[in-house]
C-alpha cells in the first residue's frame, strides 16, 4: 500500500483520495505490530518519505488544507481525514462540509461529494 501511494503521489498529486488515504495508513503502520525488525525499518524509511518525520500527518493535513482546501473535493476528503483520525469531530467535519461555498465549485465536484456522502462518508 505505501507503494501504491507513493506512485499516485507521483503521477496524480492532486488526487482528493490521496488526503484521506495517506492518514489512513499512517494510522494503520503507527498501530501495526513489527514482527521483523528489518521489515519494519523499511516501512519506517517509506513512510518517512510520504510524511516527514516531527511534522505528523495532522500538520501535512494542515499544509494540504492550506494548499488544496479551496477545492470542494479537497475540502471534503480533507474532512474525511479529520474525522478519520478523531471519530468524534465527524458530525463538525459534516457541518464544515455542509458550510462550503459550493459557488466557485463545478457540477463534477458536487455531484462527487453528494455521492460520498449518500455512501456515508461522514456519517
Amino acid at each position: 500500500m505505501i507503494q501504491s501511494l507513493v506512485r499516485a503521489m507521483k503521477t496524480a498529486p492532486f488526487r482528493p483520495e490521496i488526503l484521506l488515504h495517506l492518514p489512513q495508513l499512517v494510522q494503520y503502520v503507527e498501530k501495526a505490530e513489527v514482527t521483523n525488525n528489518i521489515v519494519g525499518e523499511i516501512v519506517q524509511s517509506e513512510m518517512a518519505k510520504l510524511v516527514p518525520k516531527g511534522t505528523g500527518v495532522k500538520a501535512w493535513l494542515s499544509d494540504m488544507e492550506s494548499t488544496h482546501g479551496d477545492s470542494l473535493k479537497h475540502f471534503f476528503m480533507l474532512r474525511c481525514a479529520d474525522a478519520h483520525l478523531s471519530p468524534d469531530t465527524t458530525s463538525e467535519q459534516l457541518s464544515a462540509v455542509l458550510d462550503f461555498d459550493i459557488s466557485h465549485s463545478d457540477l463534477e465536484s458536487c455531484e462527487y461529494v453528494l455521492e460520498q456522502l449518500q455512501d456515508g462518508k461522514l456519517s
